[in-house]
């Protein structure tokens, strides 16, 4: 993975400026990232696309190299806190029907969008599971001659947490999610 030294707010910005010029379905996005999911983690292994669980559709469901179920759930554009909720559905969905034949290993989560709330950052908080999030920056518009779309994924670091219990940094980020809205 490419490292990048532009802060996530700026990578986030860059994004949404971009979306106006390239646009990128969820359905093209997936199918790009299915065609090389190395590009969300190193040695994940395609299982399946959009299965239906009942609770929503699961857009990408892999499996690690520990052998756990890994989640993506992927979203063009700006993501609310509902996204946690989603995901976190059909994680445990997957724990419940796939969880036995593994011996009940951790299921994981991956949430790719161009950008992420201040709310979806803390709603992670509160899962008992794994959840990752990662922003997609898109390069090039999807070219249909050669089914194709050109991105760039970056990890955002997870909150560590005891982070609000800082009262100034607690206000801080409030204040800078206020802003963005």
């Amino acid at each position: 993975m490419n490292l990048d030294w532009r802060s996530i707010e700026q990578i986030e910005e860059d994004n949404l400026k971009a979306k106006k010029q390239k646009k990128v379905t969820e359905k093209q996005l997936e199918r790009f990232l299915i065609k090389h999911i190395y590009l969300v983690e190193d040695k994940l292994k395609y299982l399946e696309h959009q299965r239906e669980t009942g609770y929503g559709i699961i857009d990408i469901l892999c499996e690690d190299e520990n052998e756990n179920f890994v989640v993506i759930e992927l979203k063009i554009g700006r993501t609310s806190e509902c996204v946690v909720a989603q995901i976190q559905r059909y994680m445990v969905w997957v724990e419940k029907n796939f969880g036995i034949r593994k011996g009940m290993k951790p299921v994981r989560g991956i949430i790719i969008a161009e950008s992420f709330d201040v709310r979806t950052r803390i709603a992670i908080l509160g899962s008992r599971f794994n959840i990752e999030l990662k922003t997609i920056e898109i390069l090039s518009k999807y070219n249909e001659n050669d089914n194709e779309v050109k991105v760039k994924l970056h990890s955002i670091a997870r909150i560590p947490d005891d982070f609000f219990r800082n009262k100034h940094i607690r206000d801080a980020w409030e204040d800078a999610d206020v802003q963005k809205d």
